[in-house]
């Protein structure tokens, strides 16, 4: 398999899930003709929850030894994170933490700027 340069995938990833919260908002958004606001609570605490779920699910796959490049990037990105059991636990948390305060700035920002 070729080596995949980890700069190139993160912006990617950066772009991908900044087309996912968008499209999230706009489709919040357009279920009512009347104005709405995203509850950036919610909102950060719904991110914490999936990029949480997908860092558990990652670590565990790293320690059955599948998906060993993912979990390389993830061990480089996260200063927490390792396939070992603490690992998984503390890069979990780091994960729900930061996407917590970047779903809440976004929800803050869409809600300023709608």
């Amino acid at each position: 398999m070729a080596d995949i340069d980890p700069l190139r995938l993160g912006y990617a990833t950066a772009i991908i899930l900044g087309v996912i919260l968008a499209a999230l908002a706009l489709l919040c958004k357009s279920v009512k003709h009347t104005e709405q606001k995203l509850n950036p609570k919610a909102f950060g605490f719904a991110a914490a929850v999936v990029s949480g779920a997908a860092m558990m699910i990652l670590g565990v796959l790293g320690e059955l030894g599948l998906y060993e490049s993912g979990v390389k990037m993830m061990e480089q990105w996260h200063v927490f994170f390792s396939t070992s059991a603490l690992g998984i636990i503390f890069g979990t948390i780091e994960t729900a933490v930061v996407f917590f305060l970047l779903g809440y700035a976004f929800a803050a920002a869409y809600n300023k700027f709608a």
